[in-house]
């Protein structure tokens, strides 16, 4: 609820609801706000025509930032250096014949590929982050001119094979690299005190294309400044 004096604290909600494209417009039809919008909301979702994506929740004192993050980190190799050629199978096969066993050989084996040892960090997962809020009049926006909130969801979607080499024994060798989707939104300004719709991202189709429709809900509440 609003104080009557400036607040100290606000609650910022964010829900991400998923649905199709059709019921996704007929729901933006009705230009509905507050809780309608939310009735509306969980009317469609009982009936089993959208469901609920994520739900992200932050309180921030005013003039500190504030964010949440729920991620698992990946490592990947970035570039690829491919020093040779692979050998053909036929010639790893005369080379096995002539050394006593693969320890052997292997000294003698070309290089096959490798990578020049560049690596990146990817972390994914979700993440939800606040600016600093700015202590004005209850009924003004919270966020400060020029800065405001950013969600981002990052999901590792495949493996993308970019060379694959001849194995003497057992299937061949593949190198590949991780294929990432992100969806991210973020704003600047927002009424407090009731639900808005901030945005709609989309969630791709497996092999390109758009997919379902990620709408975005957003609502700030400015708490009582309690002793």
């Amino acid at each position: 609820m609003f104080s009557s004096a400036w607040a100290e604290d606000a609650v910022v909600t964010v829900h991400v609801i998923e649905m199709e494209q059709p019921v996704l417009s007929e729901l933006l039809s009705k230009n509905l706000a507050g809780e309608p919008l939310v009735e509306e909301i969980r009317r469609i979702v009982t009936i089993e025509a959208a469901r609920f994506y994520n739900t992200c929740l932050l309180r921030c004192s005013v003039g500190s930032r504030a964010s949440m993050e729920s991620t698992s980190e990946l490592i990947y190799p970035t570039e690829y250096a491919g020093w040779e050629l692979p050998p053909s199978r036929e010639y790893q096969e005369r080379l096995m014949k002539r050394a006593r066993g693969w320890w052997d050989a292997w000294p003698f084996m070309p290089v096959l590929s490798g990578f020049s040892g560049d690596f990146e960090v990817r972390s994914i997962g979700e993440a939800f982050e606040i600016s600093a809020l700015n202590q004005a009049d209850p009924h003004d926006s919270p966020f400060e001119s020029g800065q405001g909130w950013a969600l981002e969801f990052v999901t590792r979607k495949a493996d993308i094979v970019f060379l694959k080499h001849p194995a003497l024994q057992g299937p061949d060798f593949k190198e590949s690299f991780p294929q990432f989707q992100t969806q991210r939104i973020q704003g600047k300004q927002l009424d407090p005190g009731t639900w808005r719709t901030v945005g709609v991202m989309t969630e791709p189709k497996d092999g390109g294309g758009p997919g379902d429709k990620l709408l975005t809900i957003m609502k700030v509440e400015l708490l009582e400044d309690t002793p």
